[in-house]
């Protein structure tokens, strides 16, 4: 087996194949922030009781997840595209003067990260799904507490920014940046549910404010006491369309594949270079 004696070019070395398109890109190769840190920061906010106070500190977290999980798909194509210009007899040139030679991927890993590139779109649409009802719960969680309430207006701009104000919010905010043409649709329509329902909670308050006041026109209808409570009565007459259950079991899903993902490609690039795995048993 003869070394090329002529410097490599990313048509004929895997390796530059790989490098042109890692600087092309601009993808990592090292992850910023540990999986686990990213997994137990979320899970922290939503355990054992959601905690709604920090709902904007658990969109954050979830974009970074989704940040690292479009990097390990990002990476797993290249490799995928890399092993194709690859041959059992080319070698890589790490610096000058010095060769080693580029293994081609397992069969059983190429599986691998062939599954974790066609789960992309599912699991795309499964965060976004989590984000939305995210901001949606919060929005009619605040709604529900007199103290809380007056952040609503500003939750509806942050959450489901007008088409005019989307790429400012896109520069403040992770969850709105690199959205496609159907996922910003889709945002716009879950805006126009939010108006809808801001309108809707406002004639409720002024329904009930007159039913109290021909009762007694000195009753604080924001009282929360043991007879009588806003909050209560708020919720028990707007329902989330979504019980709250489904958005954690779905996002207890996403992180587990974004999680097994993860684990999966470390395994196999370690160092950032490619140790074969073990083949698992059958």
């Amino acid at each position: 087996m003869t070394a090329r004696a002529l410097a490599p070019t990313s048509t004929d070395n895997p390796t530059v194949f790989l490098q042109d398109r890692l600087e092309d890109g601009g993808i990592s190769p090292q992850s910023p922030v540990p999986f686990f840190v990213l997994r137990y920061a979320a899970e922290s906010i939503v355990f054992p009781e959601m905690q709604w106070s920090c709902a904007g500190d658990l969109l954050t977290v979830l974009a970074q997840i989704e940040r690292e999980r479009r990097r390990i798909l990002a990476l797993s194509q290249l490799h995928l595209d890399t092993d194709e210009v690859n041959s059992s007899t080319q070698y890589a040139t790490t610096r000058p003067g010095r060769l080693r030679p580029v293994l081609k991927l397992a069969p059983w890993d190429r599986e691998t990260l062939e599954w974790i590139v066609n789960k992309d779109r599912s699991t795309r649409i499964r965060y976004r799904i989590i984000v939305l009802h995210i901001c949606n719960r919060h929005l009619v969680y605040t709604r529900a507490r007199p103290k809380e309430s007056a952040a609503v207006a500003g939750l509806l701009n942050r959450y489901f920014p007008a088409p005019a104000d989307s790429e400012r919010r896109a520069r403040e905010l992770a969850m709105h940046s690199d959205l496609s043409a159907d996922e910003v649709r889709e945002r716009d329509d879950f805006r126009q549910g939010a108006i809808t329902f801001i309108k809707n909670a406002a004639e409720w308050d002024e329904r009930r404010r007159k039913y109290y006041a021909t009762i007694n026109p000195d009753f604080d209808i924001y009282q929360e006491g043991e007879f009588s409570s806003y909050t209560r009565d708020f919720e028990a007459n707007f329902h989330p369309t979504f019980r709250w259950w489904r958005v954690v079991d779905a996002l207890n899903k996403y992180i587990a594949r974004v999680h097994e993902s993860v684990r999966d490609y470390e395994a196999m690039f370690p160092n950032g270079s490619y140790v074969p795995t073990l083949k698992a048993e059958s």
